[in-house]
């Protein structure tokens, strides 16, 4: 093996592994400025931030963590002055808000997570001074906030501000909302305490006017505050029942009245418990700052909450600060009347040991310390960032990057930390660290006046072959004039060619050994075989063209003109209409089968199915007599297979031949809409109103996996993830949302790994196109989110520190993805520190991409997959399928220049290069299937070289005599 893939393997310098610059396709210079990013706030997968970039004034920007999809969100308010958007929080599946239009002052806005859903929810106060929201807190789907001392809330399933009942003029004073911690844990509800005109009032509230009441009123609460808790025995508060007086008694309080009591313990000083710090460890919480005890404990008890002892006996000391949870053990830091020093609390006991003083910098004052991994990162002596580690007491200064405002801490998301970054040549931009020196770096420089050119605005990439197509958007001379443009690359700045000046592509398909491709808005028409020369503008297509879907070297078009659809067939030189299509409201080419195209119409309070094999005769309309219109679509076992939803009814799954009479109806699946299919040789997988499915097509073979509990994401992300023959999706087990895999059947579907919780995320499987898949999550604990990488397997599953494959999970639209994976590398947009936001290129290493589609005699087609693990220990794997033939033959050889339509003009791609192959395998075909693997050696000679591999399966009644696979471009990798 290992000599046939050196000999046909193409040999060239292979990249480095870290990202590089392409081109600079901006490169109009412009003078430094500063972001000065701030109100960091996590939403999903992303992090959430308000910035000024020097055009939008200060606006609404997010990150993934990584320069490449750092970037302006949403420009609210027009102009250099801003929205200026504050108070970002996440409730349920919305972000909540506030900013400023410049009409209507600083309202309550609301987002889905899209710029077209982002809106301002009501004008909650007349005029242009807006509100100004306090105290938010999260209680359960709902947001509560405080506006000019009333209580308000917000539903996210249902997002209109309501004034609360109990929140009335005769309360001149709120004190504040009680945080977050006491939902989630014994119930959905909130403590706030109010002020009377002779008492102090404790109330509670779910959100809702009815669930809003008070619980109790007492004298002695006049200026009493809340602090939440959460313990073992369940969610409490303490109230500091006067603390502008010394000693008052702290109360515990359940939110009921009869779990209202004085606690054995009370405050001295005039220290208010609003200075405390709390964090539940070990199923207690504990507090520090609360005069001149040590520190606090509590176990929701009167009874278990009492004094701490200080390490120090009969020395003056406290507790000045929690720091957090690191390597199983609670993090303090006391002051033993001369230096500080860092404490540990272990599992099981309550005993606080002295680990040492801190040593410098941290001696000089530490503060804002967050958990990132198995650190602490913060500020300590003049606004340096650090990052402590506690297991070994010692301080490491983090990075070049300047200093970070302290008053401000590090917002962790995701396993790393978000910060201000001060100082640096490029002024005030976000930093990132995931706690060491090495990780840590300006992750964006947002205001693009800081580069010594200007970045590009918007990059759109696409896969074609071993190659990228990528196209660039931005703007020059202060905005006054837009420039764009179509690149086509091979990974180096050599091969990478300006190929369509004046556009970037919008749709495309490859088509006999071209890439065929529309620019932004579909007025016009491009072709490309990979090179400059063989790129030309093709004739102008009659209408706008919305989708592109080729068979063979014919493309499908679908065009629309002054509201009317048509379809077309085109070899990009001339048009043919087919037929014209209803006016309907949506329209899209979904997929392949065979030599014909499945087109779904959703058309005015119906859905039907269109298909064609490319002549008027061939083509119709199949009436599914649904309402319900279901966007994915999957091939699996020769036929193209959707959901179509009756009301009233439920969702059937539907199956096409891409022929009238071979499009059926085959089962019930939900009473809902099919989100999500994938599928693997021998089954389909079907998410189906919060119901994870697989089916070998039959509906005696459909069983139920598991109960869909997780965020359901949207048409940008993947529910499913392929890995072999088992996918990965989320679902609810043991009362958390784990990561599941499941090979089809219900004894093969469980979690992938028990610590691993999904709960809070809503990110996408990423399939890396080695046989693995990365994905975000929560574990093990206590080590809180990061990156993970699988290969299917609980062995095979393992915890990856700051994996750079998430700048590439997002797309800016369904047809414009920012991302490609192409010939082994990854192509994506980077902040680079001289040429501003540009494309970049990584090596992505091993990677396995399909080329072409299965062919045969008519719906019918062989397919294709394979696996390629890296050195040592891993190896090629290749599995097809067939549903006719008895023998595969397995053809090997050096990418060609271009693919090849066999027979000539016909509907089969030949991929490998017809005048230098090599059987790489014959198989004997059982049971519709056929598999082979072969290892290979850890050979540095190896990394990057490229091969494509395809089947024919035969004897069949095809024209030549066998059926031909899909292609296989294989690039080998560490």
């Amino acid at each position: 093996m290992r000599s046939l893939l050196v000999t046909l393997l193409i040999s060239s310098t292979w990249a480095q592994s870290a990202p590089r610059l392409l081109v600079d396709v901006n490169t109009e210079p412009v003078a430094p400025a500063s972001s000065n990013p701030d109100d960091f706030a996590r939403f999903g997968a992303w992090v959430f931030f308000s910035a000024d970039d020097g055009v939008h004034g200060r606006e609404l920007f997010r990150s993934n963590g990584m320069p490449a999809t750092t970037g302006l969100f949403a420009d609210l308010r027009t102009g250099p002055e801003g929205s200026d958007p504050r108070d970002l929080v996440q409730v349920g599946l919305r972000l909540f808000f506030t900013a400023d239009d410049g009409v209507h002052g600083r309202e309550l806005w609301i987002s889905d997570g899209t710029p077209a859903g982002t809106r301002m929810l009501a004008e909650i106060v007349a005029g242009a001074n807006g509100i100004r929201v306090e105290y938010p807190v999260v209680v359960g789907a709902r947001l509560v906030f405080v506006v000019q001392n009333e209580l308000w809330s917000v539903d996210a399933l249902n997002p209109v501000p309501v004034r609360l009942a109990g929140s009335t003029p005769q309360h001149p004073w709120l004190r504040g909302l009680s945080s977050g911690l006491l939902n989630g844990v014994g119930g959905d509800f909130a403590l706030f305490l109010m002020q009377s005109q002779f008492d102090g009032e404790l109330w509670r509230t779910d959100g809702s006017s009815a669930g809003t009441s008070l619980v109790v009123a007492r004298p002695e609460w006049r200026y009493a505050i809340a602090w939440p808790t959460l313990a073992s025995a369940g969610p409490f508060a303490l109230i500091n029942e006067n603390p502008t007086q010394s000693p008052n008694t702290v109360w515990i309080t359940d939110g009921t009245a009869q779990g209202t009591v004085p606690s054995a313990i009370a405050t001295t000083g005039r220290l208010r418990l609003t200075t405390a710090q709390v964090i539940a460890f070990d199923g207690r919480t504990w507090f520090v700052n609360l005069g001149s005890d040590f520190a606090w404990v509590s176990d929701g008890t009167v009874q278990g909450t009492r004094s701490v002892t200080s390490p120090w006996p009969g020395q003056v000391g406290f507790a000045n600060a929690v720091v957090g949870v690191v390597a199983g053990s609670l993090w303090l830091i006391g002051w033993d009347g001369s230096a500080e020093h860092l404490l540990r609390v272990d599992v099981g006991s309550i005993a606080v040991i002295d680990v040492g003083p801190l040593p410098a910098p941290a001696d000089q004052g530490i503060a804002n310390l967050r958990a990132i991994g198995s650190r602490f990162v913060g500020v300590a002596g003049r606004d340096d960032l650090i990052a402590l580690d506690p297991t070994i007491n010692s301080v490491q200064l983090l990075g070049q990057v300047g200093t970070i405002t302290r008053s401000t801490a590090p917002f962790v998301a995701f396993g790393r930390g978000y910060f201000r970054a001060t100082g640096s040549a490029l002024g005030d931009e976000p930093g990132l660290t995931d706690g060491t020196a090495a990780n840590t770096a300006m992750l964006a420089d947002l205001n693009n006046r800081a580069p010594l050119t200007r970045s590009v605005q918007f990059c759109a990439y696409a896969r074609f072959r071993g190659l990228a197509i990528f196209g660039a958007l931005y703007w020059m001379s202060g905005n006054a004039m837009r420039f764009d443009a179509t690149y086509v690359s091979d990974g180096t700045p050599g091969g990478t060619h300006c190929i369509a000046d004046g556009m970037y592509w919008g749709v495309g398909a490859e088509a006999g050994g071209r890439f065929v491709f529309t620019n932004s808005d579909g007025t016009g028409l491009w072709s490309t075989d990979g090179t400059v020369a063989g790129s030309r503008r093709q004739p102008q297509p009659p209408g706008l063209v919305r989708s592109l879907t080729t068979v063979g070297e014919r493309i499908f078009a679908v065009t629309e003109y002054q509201g009317l659809h048509e379809l077309f067939l085109t070899d990009g030189m001339t048009w043919r209409l087919v037929a014209p299509l209803p006016a309907a409201n949506r329209i899209s080419v979904a997929v392949r089968v065979g030599a014909r195209v499945c087109i779904r119409v959703r058309e005015a309070g119906t859905t039907a199915l269109w298909v064609s094999d490319g002549t008027p005769a061939g083509t119709g309309r199949v009436s599914l007599g649904t309402v319900g219109f279901d966007d994915v679509m999957q091939v699996f076992a020769d036929r193209a297979w959707f959901g179509s939803t009756v009301s009233g009814v439920g969702t059937h799954l539907w199956s096409s031949d891409g022929t009238l009479a071979g499009t059926r109806s085959e089962f019930p699946v939900a009473q809902g809409r099919v989100n999500g299919m994938r599928a693997t040789a021998s089954k389909l997988f079907i998410l189906a109103s919060g119901t994870a499915l697989a089916t070998d097509g039959t509906a005696s073979g459909t069983v139920v996996l598991a109960n869909w509990a997780s965020f359901v994401s949207n048409g940008n992300m993947q529910p499913f993830a392929v890995v072999g023959q088992r996918v990965l999706f989320d679902a609810s087990w043991g009362g958390a949302d784990r990561v599941m895999v499941s090979d089809g059947t219900i004894a093969g579907t469980r979690p992938l790994n028990s610590t691993i919780d999904r709960s809070q995320l809503a990110d996408e499987f990423v399939e890396a196109g080695d046989g693995r898949v990365w994905f975000d999550a929560f574990g093990p604990w206590p080590l809180g989110f990061g990156t993970f990488v699988t290969d299917g397997t609980p062995a095979g599953t393992r915890r990856v520190s700051n994996e750079p494959l998430d700048v590439v999970t997002r797309r800016l639209s369904i047809l414009q993805p920012e991302y490609s994976s192409a010939g082994g590398r990854i192509f994506f947009t980077k902040a680079d520190p001289r040429a501003g936001r540009e494309p970049h290129v990584i090596d992505a290493g091993a990677a396995v991409h399909r080329l072409s589609e299965g062919c045969g005699i008519g719906a019918r087609r062989a397919e294709l997959w394979a696996s390629l693990g890296g050195s040592p220990g891993g190896g090629l794997a290749i599995e097809g399928r067939s549903s006719a033939g008895s023998v595969a033959q397995l053809v090997l050889s050096a990418p060609p220049m271009r693919p090849l339509a066999f027979p000539q003009n016909g509907p089969c791609t030949l991929d490998v290069d017809p005048n230098a192959w090599v059987l790489l395998a014959s198989m004997p075909i059982a049971n519709d299937r056929f598999a082979q693997s072969w290892p290979l050696p850890d050979d540095p000679a190896l990394y990057g070289l490229q091969a494509v591999v395809q089947g024919f399966v035969g004897p069949t009644n095809a024209p030549l005599g066998a059926d031909f696979t899909n292609g296989l471009l294989l690039t080998i990798g560490r």
